[in-house]
């Protein structure tokens, strides 16, 4: 699971990801914590996006979620891709 760790003060009020085909559906979560295993602690999420054509699609949070210089957060985003086996971009 990919750590970002902030350098300064900053607010995260999009996620921005790539979809390799058209038609896909897509939700983010952002999370806290990760012990090895698991996720825990959700700052916030983005559901049901859907995405009419492969691309870069960036999508809003409903508010923002401030994190502190230093402090470490996860992004986990689930993509749905019908009839296509190849869903991470």
């Amino acid at each position: 699971m990919p750590k970002y760790t902030t350098t300064k003060d900053m607010e995260i009020q999009k996620i921005g990801t790539y979809v390799n085909t058209a038609g896909s559906n897509i939700e983010v979560e952002i999370f806290d914590d990760f012990d090895g295993s698991s996720l825990s602690n959700s700052l916030g999420s983005i559901s049901n996006q859907t995405c009419d054509f492969p691309g870069y699609y960036t999508f809003n949070l409903s508010s923002g979620i401030n994190i502190t210089s230093g402090n470490d957060f996860y992004i986990r985003v689930k993509y749905n891709t019908l009839g296509y086996d190849y869903p991470v971009p």
